[in-house]
């Protein structure tokens, strides 16, 4: 006995994207561990360097779509690796800014070139790639209305 469901096109979509961001998310895990790093401190260093090399670990939050406590519990664990340093700001209450080390530069230096994102991209041509883009974006937007969210995320 199968479910309708499971014939519903948006139900298999919706399957179809979690299974795609999984996978990449693997390959890109496994690219980072190659060199010492996670998925989420790459994610942080490129938010940070996006940023003109220093962020707020709100900023790092909202890019990332992540809750506050997994930001900062990140950033910790990086702070302990050399990766950032936390200064207090302030004028802002306290808030943390954060910014790369030279060992975090380096380690960003090292994942930039990495071309596996290009590769698993390349199977979709350029013009499907600017219409995906802006279908995907549509989505994302549309999902953080469900969550009460009134801004929508930075980036991109």
């Amino acid at each position: 006995m199968g479910s309708r469901l499971f014939e519903d096109l948006d139900y298999q979509l919706w399957v179809l994207i979690q299974q795609t961001r999984d996978v990449i998310t693997k390959v890109r895990e496994r690219e980072m561990a190659k060199h010492g790093l996670t998925f989420i401190q790459s994610a942080v260093m490129f938010v940070i360097n996006s940023n003109g090399g220093q962020a707020t670990s709100t900023n790092i939050s909202d890019w990332l779509l992540r809750e506050q406590h997994t930001v900062s519990s990140t950033l910790s664990r990086m702070t302990r690796d050399g990766l950032v340093y936390k200064v207090k700001n302030r004028a802002r209450h306290g808030e943390l800014t954060v910014g790369l080390t030279e060992k975090g530069k380096e380690a960003l230096k090292n994942i930039e070139n990495i071309e596996t994102i290009k590769g698993l991209l390349s199977v979709i041509p350029e013009e499907d790639r600017q219409r995906l883009f802006s279908q995907l974006k549509s989505v994302r937007d549309k999902a953080l209305t469900y969550l009460s969210l009134e801004k929508t995320a930075p980036y991109p």
